[in-house]
Order: C-alpha cells, then sequence, then structure tokens
C-alpha cells in the first residue's frame, strides 16, 4: 500500500492536467476579467461539479444511481474547492492545480479501497464532510486573492 500512493499521485497528476488545463488555465482566467478571481473560482467550480454528472448518473462518487442530489452535492464541493485550486493555479501554474487535483483523486481512489463503497454523502471524500474540509482553505485563498488585485 505505500508504494500505491507516490504511483496513485503521479499518474492521476497527468490525468487531472486535461481538466485544470480547461478549468484554471482557460475558463478561470477569462471569467476573472469580468468577475474577479473570487467570483470566478466559484463559477468555476459550480460548472466542474456539474460537469461531472455523467460519472455520477453511473454511480461514480456517492455510488448512487440517483444522480440529481449527486450533481448538486457535487457541484457544492467543487465552488467549495475551486478557490483554493485557482489560488494553486496562480501560484504554481496548470501543474501546480494538476497536483492538488491528482492529490484529491489519488486519495479518494486510496479511501475507496480501504473503507468499502457505500452510499454516503456525509462522510464521502466528496461529501459533505469533504466539501466542509476545503472551506477553511479556499477562505484563505479568497483573501489572498482579493488582496492581490
Amino acid at each position: 500500500m505505500p508504494l500505491l500512493i507516490p504511483f496513485a499521485l503521479v499518474v492521476n497528476t497527468f490525468i487531472a492536467f486535461g481538466e485544470e488545463y480547461g478549468w484554471r488555465g482557460y475558463l478561470t482566467p477569462r471569467l476573472a476579467k469580468r468577475l474577479g478571481w473570487v467570483k470566478a473560482s466559484v463559477v468555476t467550480g459550480i460548472l466542474w461539479g456539474v460537469w461531472h454528472a455523467p460519472v455520477l448518473m453511473l454511480g461514480h462518487n456517492f455510488f448512487l444511481k440517483f444522480w440529481p442530489p449527486s450533481v448538486a452535492l457535487m457541484a457544492l464541493y467543487c465552488a467549495a474547492a475551486s478557490p483554493f485550486f485557482t489560488y494553486i493555479y496562480l501560484r504554481y501554474g496548470v501543474w501546480g492545480a494538476s497536483a492538488l487535483h491528482g492529490g484529491v483523486n489519488a486519495f479518494a481512489g486510496i479511501y475507496y479501497l480501504v473503507y468499502p463503497p457505500e452510499p454516503v454523502w456525509l462522510s464521502n471524500p466528496a461529501g459533505f464532510v469533504g466539501t466542509l474540509g476545503w472551506l477553511p482553505l479556499s477562505l484563505y485563498a479568497a483573501l489572498k486573492m482579493r488582496k492581490a488585485k
């Protein structure tokens, strides 16, 4: 299991690059010209969450086939995480955001290996607990991005 962690991080970083190039490298800077970085990050996060709808319909993340609430929760989760992802992007570029995204996905994948998949919206890494975990980081990021104007 210990060797799985760095392998999962590297593989997931490369996989996440495509998403981060689109979300943080393309969309967010264009939205930021009109909305500022913080609002652009939240809007990007909502779109990012809704973008996951096809895999959520298959039961991914929340292990539910009843997907409308899953899409809403994923949009909330991504909106909560997105300002921190944007802050990392502004400091370290697309690869920095990709490494963060890859780390999150690697953690979630390993979590699902350790804990049996069951329909949970509370304790799931992308559930309410995971969403709440992003709030202090994104609040910090929002404050830093507002000061950098």
